[in-house]
C-alpha cells in the first residue's frame, strides 16, 4: 500500500504495485504510461476494479467516450468486495454511464470524507473541479494534498494548472519550480512549463521547454506550436498577411 494513495484490492501483489507505480510513470511517459500499466495489470488480475477505473479515467481524460464507457462497464463487471474508495469511484461510474455529463461532485466530495489523510483522495477531487472549470476548488483541493506530503510530486500538476487558469502565473511558476525540484529529468515538468510560458505568451520559453521535453522522450508538437507563434511575433508588421 502506497501511503499517498488510496487502497485498492487485488488478488495480485504484482498488478498492485503496477497501479501504485503508474502515477509515478505518468510523469515520464504520460496518460499512455498509465494505460500501458492498467491492461499489464488487468493480465495478471481480469477481477481488477481500479485497473479497469483508472483505464477508463485516462481515456475520459482525452474525451474518448466510448472507450470510457467500455472500460467502466468492464470494471461494474468485476465480482469483488469493493474497499470504500472503489465505492466511490464506482458510484461516480454509474452515474456518469447514466448520462456521462452528470454532476457528481456530491459522490467525488466523498473521497476526502473517507480517506481525510491520503493526498489521492483530494488530488481526485482536484481532478474533477478541472473538468469542471472550477478552478478555485481545484487549487484548494490540490493545496491539500501538497500539504499533506509535499514530497509527492503529482499533485504539483494539477495545483499549477489550476493556478495558471486562474492566471495567477507567479503562483503557477512558484508550484512548478517545486515540481522540477522532485523530478529535475521527468519530460512532463518542462511540458508543464512550457505549457505555462505559451499561458503567458513567453514563447521562446515555452519553445526551450517543449524541447527539453522532446529531447526526454516527450512528442515536439507543442514545441512547434510555440515555434510557429513565435516566428509569427518576429515578422514585421508590413510583411504580414492582411
Amino acid at each position: 500500500l502506497d501511503s499517498n494513495m488510496l487502497p485498492v484490492t487485488t488478488k495480485s501483489d504484482s498488478a498492485a504495485q503496477l497501479y501504485f507505480d503508474a502515477w509515478d510513470a505518468f510523469h515520464y511517459e504520460g496518460i499512455p504510461g498509465i494505460r500501458k500499466r492498467m491492461v499489464k495489470a488487468i493480465e495478471q488480475d481480469s477481477n481488477f476494479f481500479s485497473a479497469y477505473a483508472l483505464k477508463a479515467l485516462t481515456y475520459e481524460y482525452f474525451g474518448d467516450k466510448e472507450k470510457y464507457v467500455e472500460a467502466a462497464n468492464q470494471a461494474l463487471a468485476c465480482d469483488i468486495k469493493l474497499n470504500k474508495a472503489e465505492t466511490v469511484t464506482k458510484e461516480i461510474m454509474e452515474a456518469k454511464l447514466a448520462d456521462y455529463e452528470a454532476d457528481v461532485a456530491g459522490i467525488v466530495d466523498q473521497y476526502v470524507d473517507y480517506y481525510p489523510d491520503v493526498p489521492e483522495a483530494y488530488l481526485n477531487v482536484s481532478f474533477y473541479y478541472m473538468g469542471q472549470q472550477n478552478y478555485e476548488k481545484a487549487v484548494e483541493m490540490a493545496q491539500k494534498a501538497v500539504n499533506i506530503d509535499d514530497s509527492n510530486p503529482s499533485p504539483y500538476v494539477n495545483l499549477g494548472y489550476a493556478l495558471m487558469s486562474l492566471e495567477r502565473f507567479e503562483e503557477a511558476e512558484k508550484v512548478f519550480d517545486k515540481y522540477m525540484e522532485l523530478l529535475p529529468d521527468a519530460p512532463n515538468v518542462y511540458d508543464a512549463w512550457g505549457d505555462l510560458f505559451m499561458a503567458m505568451e513567453k514563447y521562446e520559453l515555452a519553445y526551450e521547454n517543449f524541447m527539453k521535453a522532446h529531447e526526454l522522450g516527450w512528442s515536439e508538437n507543442k514545441a512547434m506550436k510555440a515555434k510557429e507563434m513565435l516566428d509569427e511575433l518576429s515578422v514585421p508588421e508590413e510583411g504580414k498577411e492582411k
